[in-house]
């Protein structure tokens, strides 16, 4: 037999909770073919290369050409800017290659052996592009999101080296700063089903009725307790 709350407001209270189950059950991931494991590794620079876990495939979109796995436009457009030392562009032409400078895009790049804040800026009809050098903890602290902001599963695979979820997990692949040591949390493993999931859809629309109608029967139950407390 089920022992309820003595509380009339109890019980209504907990009904009302089970009739809401629509707007969690979703969020419990029952019987979900799809998870993502995501691992941590720390990031150190050591005056000349960036030392990284070979499996990261990129540390931060903030900074182009750091510990990225293939070449990229960005990449290419820095590395000849600075072997060129500036490249130049009609100012139309220009918007084109500076639009992912600043706050739309990255505002550094990692090139050869170090860090380099780009720079784009108007000189009569033109547009010229360079890099200036830039320490390495000053670009790498200005980017990185320090852990106490960092979300509660990336935080999780800092402190425990891996997590797994159901979604992917926002917040990787970017530079996480805890006190003085790098971080960065990226995908190691998922298994991903596509296509329709009828057990999975049928098991969440059972929970849900039966959570609903658990519900309605608590705060009956409860409202009739508590109108037979009033009158006595």
């Amino acid at each position: 037999m089920v022992s309820l709350p003595s509380n009339p407001a109890l019980t209504i209270a907990l009904g009302v909770l089970l009739l809401a189950n629509p707007l969690y059950v979703g969020h419990l991931h029952l019987d979900d073919p799809n998870w993502y494991r995501y691992e941590s590794s720390e990031v150190t620079y050591d005056g000349s290369s960036i030392d990284v876990d070979i499996h990261v495939d990129g540390v931060d979109d903030d900074v182009a050409c750091l510990a990225a796995p293939t070449p990229s436009r960005a990449c290419a457009l820095e590395y000849a800017v600075h072997e060129d030392g500036n490249l130049t562009a009609p100012v139309g032409w220009g918007h084109i290659f500076t639009r992912n400078y600043g706050r739309l895009g990255y505002r550094y790049a990692f090139v050869e052996d170090g860090f380099y804040e780009v720079e784009a800026r108007e000189v009569g009809d033109e547009t010229v592009l360079s890099l200036n050098r830039t320490p390495a903890d000053e670009a790498m602290r200005s980017v990185a999101t320090p852990i106490s902001r960092a979300a509660p599963q990336v935080r999780q695979a800092i402190r425990s080296e891996s997590v797994k979820t159901h979604q992917p997990l926002d917040g990787a692949n970017q530079l996480i700063r805890d006190g003085n040591t790098y971080y960065v949390v990226y995908r190691a493993a998922a298994h991903i089903e596509s296509g329709p999931h009828p057990l999975r859809n049928l098991l969440e629309s059972g929970v849900t009725a039966f959570g609903m109608g658990v519900g309605l029967w608590l705060v009956l139950k409860g409202q009739r307790r508590r109108i037979e407390r009033e009158r006595q």
